[in-house]
């Protein structure tokens, strides 16, 4: 199942609406076949824009989404690991994701429920903007609780997806379309037998796990009623109205499902709302057509899949997820081919549905919880990629292997990629930096002026006896600055200070206190015959500045 939807996922994201393809629907049309294509999007605001390649095979944030509930149900308290570490943390690396789901990865990032609001204009605007997200942002993520409650009640499971959706999504569209899918995957996953044509639409519309809003407001979290009470006075009949509607789209699909070879899956996916830019991303929505895309092609499920991946006008990448996650319920794996096999990170998708299915069946092997993370953290990394190779990921996964290279900007914009991999995931971290150009275009010039760079101080290291009472005194707790810890000998103080543990150091003298200044130099060979540094190796040197501070001379990478 998880398997299938980051098959659909990849095979769908070049044509997704709003995928930011090169070139646009000219290029985007294509011959619908079960084979994955390199391609080319654009990425990046207005003076950050840049091409942004993707291989063959690669998934967007549906399937990264995915993998990020997995990794948080093998912990004690999973969604506290979802929103104070994976939310966060997909920030860092996310691929295509909805704005609905960042500005709530940002509200966890910030320290703040994304349903809490404030005195501010933005704080209150930010709330609104929350329960109005209906998006399919939810759904296309919750696979993995319908693993795990394999074996539970459907009551459940319906809790555990509701509490998860609304770590990111508040209107009611997404959670019970959410809830509905969710529901569906465990019917297709446990059921005993074939499964009849068209009954999926059929058992969903007959079974009321999903659709009593009492037990969702017991799900949701303490005060989130509250807030909702302030844009929805009757928060239940609202919950209501969202399931009433999904109720209609199935009834809807159903009726296309028994028209059988007479049946004009366009006609009916269009009835369902799935071209309609202004509702196609809804939550409801994109159960649905899921439903009956999965429902029509279940004997043919390559055939569904390649036909929701390659919908024009549509939330391809998403809705050929959720149907081949549907299909992959029902069928298992075996039917993806060659795509199986091809597409990103095959085995660690494995690997992760594997361990869901082994919560299903009652193991307690949970993973230690990994530490909450906040802005400075993620900009700390984000620093630390650009002076250094850090050893382990925020989340305490060890980085095995890293590269980096720049990437061709449409505004001038210096753009660094950053390809990580944690054991059997493939991470890409983007840093764009834009303050330059920015300024020149806000000044009216047609191009950036900055020139190119021979040398950049890259940081100051100074040496500390104590970097816990150096954290106190420059972090949250004194002035307040951003502090990130690497490793237990180095704390890095916003973007070019570092402080250095050594045992037992301590400065009485009165003289100039020793610095250690780090500079990346392109022509590294010259630079070192100039100033008679002596080498470490192929790529490091050290002397001494006139004064007497240490210079660390790296080539740049």
């Amino acid at each position: 199942m998880f398997l299938g939807a980051a098959v659909g996922d990849a095979l769908g994201w070049p044509q997704e609406q709003n995928s930011g393809f090169v070139g646009g629907q000219s290029n985007r049309q294509v011959d619908p076949k079960p084979e994955f294509q390199d391609w080319v999007r654009y990425n990046g605001g207005q003076y950050r824009r840049y091409l942004d390649p993707i291989s063959a095979g690669e998934y967007s944030d549906d399937t990264q989404l995915i993998l990020a509930v997995a990794r948080a149900l093998q912990t004690p308290d999973w969604f506290a690991t979802l929103t104070r570490t994976e939310l966060p943390l997909f920030l860092l690396y996310q691929r295509g994701a909805g704005a609905s789901t960042l500005r709530a990865c940002r509200s966890w990032a910030a320290g703040s429920a994304p349903w809490e609001g404030g005195t501010s204009e933005k704080s209150q605007k930010a709330q609104q903007r929350y329960f109005s997200a209906g998006g399919n942002g939810v759904a296309m993520r919750i696979a993995p609780h319908a693993v795990s409650c394999g074996t539970l009640d459907r009551l459940e499971l319906v809790g555990r997806v509701i509490k998860d959706g609304v770590a990111t999504h508040g209107h009611p569209r997404a959670l019970v379309g959410a809830a509905a899918y969710a529901v569906a995957l465990h019917k297709l996953l446990t059921i005993d037998g074939p499964l009849e044509y068209g009954s999926l639409a059929t058992e969903l519309v007959e079974d009321t796990s999903w659709q009593d809003a009492e037990l969702a407001m017991d799900a949701l979290p303490e005060g989130w009623v509250k807030a909702a009470s302030q844009f929805q006075a009757d928060v239940l009949e609202w919950w209501r109205t969202a399931v009433d509607e999904t109720r209609e789209l199935l009834s809807l699909a159903q009726r296309g499902i028994e028209s059988g070879v007479l049946g004009n899956d366009v006609d009916v996916l269009s009835g369902l709302g799935c071209f309609d830019k202004r509702v196609n991303g809804a939550g409801t929505r994109s159960c649905v057509g899921a439903v009956y895309l999965a429902s029509r092609t279940a004997p043919r499920p390559i055939s569904g899949l390649v036909g929701a991946a390659f919908l024009r006008n549509a939330d391809s990448d998403t809705l050929a997820s959720m149907t081949a996650g549907l299909l992959g319920a029902l069928h298992g794996p075996k039917w993806l081919g060659n795509m199986g096999i091809a597409v990103q990170d095959r085995r660690y998708i494995e690997g992760m549905a594997d361990r869901c299915v082994d919560l299903a069946l009652g193991s307690e092997h949970y993973e230690a919880m990994p530490p909450p993370l906040r802005d400075r953290d993620l900009a700390g990394f984000r620093n630390a990629l650009a002076s250094r190779e850090p050893q382990t990921f925020l989340d305490g996964r060890q980085i095995t292997s890293s590269k980096s290279f720049a990437l061709e900007s449409k505004t001038g914009a210096n753009v660094q990629r950053w390809v990580l991999q944690l054991d059997l995931q493939k991470v890409v971290v983007d840093i764009v930096d834009s303050t330059i150009v920015g300024r020149n275009h806000a000044r009216g010039s047609s191009s950036p002026v900055e020139s190119p760079r021979a040398a950049a101080l890259q940081w100051v290291s100074l040496l500390a006896p104590d970097l816990d009472q150096i954290d106190s005194f420059y972090g949250s707790g004194g002035l307040g600055l951003d502090t990130f810890r690497p490793s237990s000998n180095e704390l890095y103080i916003g973007r070019f200070l570092r402080f250095v543990f050594l045992a037992g150091y301590k400065d009485d003298s009165g003289a100039h206190r020793p610095v250690l200044l780090n500079i990346e130099v392109n022509d590294f060979d010259a630079v070192v015959n100039r100033v008679g540094a002596e080498a470490a190796d192929h790529s490091s040197a050290r002397v001494k500045d006139p004064v007497g501070n240490d210079i660390w001379i790296t080539r740049t990478r």
